[in-house]
């Protein structure tokens, strides 16, 4: 089973210990791998982004029981009616997903 998400964010956001997945691997980020210069910016293991326009695909890893509690509301999401419903699983999907 899958534990982790993906967070898609822009490189100011990224620090030293986050994790990333960038070219495909999923990767720490260290102090030595941040870089850049006035000119283009902040960089990732000497990647720009773009000079920050593509965002970063963040990792973030999460127990089993949030991820099996955000397959379920994603679900719920997808098949409830009630807009009202809706909104309030959506609230609580945003809420597991910032932990």
């Amino acid at each position: 089973m899958i534990n982790h998400i993906i967070i898609d964010t822009h490189i100011s956001d990224i620090k030293a210990g986050d994790t990333i997945r960038h070219n495909g691997e999923i990767k720490t980020v260290s102090g030595n791998n941040i870089g850049g210069n006035a000119f283009i910016g902040k960089t990732l293991f000497g990647d720009s982004y773009n000079l920050g326009y593509k965002q970063v695909e963040m990792v973030v890893f999460k127990s089993k029981e949030v991820m099996d509690r955000i397959e379920v509301l994603k679900y719920s999401i997808k098949t409830t009616t009630s807009l009202a419903t809706k909104i309030h699983l959506e609230s609580e999907l945003d809420e597991l997903m910032k932990r």
